[in-house]
C-alpha cells in the first residue's frame, strides 16, 4: 500500500446542464461545469435518478479546473439523452502518499 485514500470535498453539479444525446452502442465523455474541481484529481459521482438503458462511469476525471468529464454508456439500439438539470453529487478523492512505502513492486 502506498497511501491512504480520503474524500476531501463533497459538492453538487449539473443543475444547469443539458446533456447531449448518447448515440447507440457508444460510451462518450461529456463535459460539465463543476466549480472547485481541480485538474488531475478523480471524483466519485452519483446520478440522482435511474434512467432505463443508460449507464455512466461513477469515476469522473478532471483535466482542467472547474470541469468534470462524465462518461455515459449506451448499449441499446437507440439514442438516449441523459436527464437534464439534475443535482449530481460528487466527492473529490485525494491520495495521501507515504513516501517510505512508495515501491513499484508492491
Amino acid at each position: 500500500m502506498i497511501g491512504n485514500l480520503k474524500a476531501v470535498k463533497r459538492f453538487t453539479f449539473g443543475t444547469d446542464k443539458t446533456w447531449s444525446e448518447v448515440a447507440t452502442v457508444t460510451a462518450p465523455e461529456q463535459s460539465v461545469n463543476a466549480p472547485g474541481a481541480i485538474a488531475g484529481r478523480f471524483y466519485l459521482i452519483q446520478k440522482p435518478t435511474y434512467q432505463t438503458g443508460l449507464a455512466y462511469n461513477p469515476v469522473a476525471r478532471c483535466d482542467s479546473d472547474g470541469v468534470l468529464k462524465v462518461q455515459f454508456i449506451n448499449p441499446t439500439a437507440g439514442g438516449i439523452t441523459p436527464t437534464a438539470a439534475q443535482a449530481w453529487v460528487g466527492v473529490c478523492l485525494d491520495l495521501e502518499i507515504d513516501a517510505s512505502q512508495n515501491n513499484a513492486s508492491t
